[in-house]
């Protein structure tokens, strides 16, 4: 659960504080807290913070994930693809970045985490 939640802190800016023995932590925790890239979105010159720029939830849409963004510095966007349900998603996905500072080529590099 680490990995999610420290994901959507980092991208609205929150402070990053550890509530656990640092000493004991291993894993997927321990993965998820050593991300130097999750910590560079947070500590971004830019301060931008995210916000939910896609989301099912209404009454005429299933709930089944959000489209978390904020812009960067560097021109980029940094993207958080968070699913609020219990099975993995296998559904295409398209959303558009109204925060986007520049136009070009958009790179992905997926990150999967279970919550």
């Amino acid at each position: 659960r680490s990995a999610p939640s420290l994901s959507l802190y980092a991208l609205v800016k929150s402070p990053l504080f550890i509530g656990a023995d640092v000493t004991k932590l291993r894993g997927h925790s321990l993965d998820a807290y050593a991300n130097a890239e999750v910590v560079a979105v947070n500590q971004d010159e830019l301060g931008a913070a995210g916000r939910r720029v896609f989301g099912h939830g209404d009454d005429t849409a299933p709930y089944v994930g959000e489209v978390w963004a904020c812009a960067l510095s560097d021109g980029g966007a940094a993207v958080v693809l968070l699913n609020r349900v219990a099975a993995r998603l296998a559904a295409p996905l398209a959303f558009t970045l109204p925060l986007a500072t520049t136009a070009g080529t958009v790179y992905v590099r997926g990150r999967v985490a279970s919550t």
